[in-house]
């Protein structure tokens, strides 16, 4: 139990390192790119990518036409806790 404990700690420190360093800012508010939000919620990029095209996804911002792809880090969050009410 106290192993299991530990590797939680070391797991969700490690999480916080990943997220400051991958973490974009633009105008206050917090982005993930592609790649950094489907790590984070346990998807696939190519899913982002698939519910992008089909807007079933979280909103996001392209910053240029075939640009990169940002998902707002709050917007996204309140996709997934949306998304896990409705598996409920």
């Amino acid at each position: 139990m106290i192993l299991n404990t530990k590797l939680i700690v070391c797991y969700d420190y490690k999480m916080y390192v990943l997220m400051k360093e991958y973490m974009k800012e633009i105008m206050g508010k917090k982005y993930l790119s592609e790649k950094e939000a489907a790590d984070r919620y346990g998807y696939s990029k190519s899913t982002f990518i698939r519910m992008r095209e089909e807007k079933s996804g979280p909103k996001f911002i392209q910053l240029k036409p075939h640009g990169r792809v940002l998902y707002s880090l709050e917007q996204t969050d309140f996709w997934f806790n949306e998304k896990m009410k409705d598996k409920e």
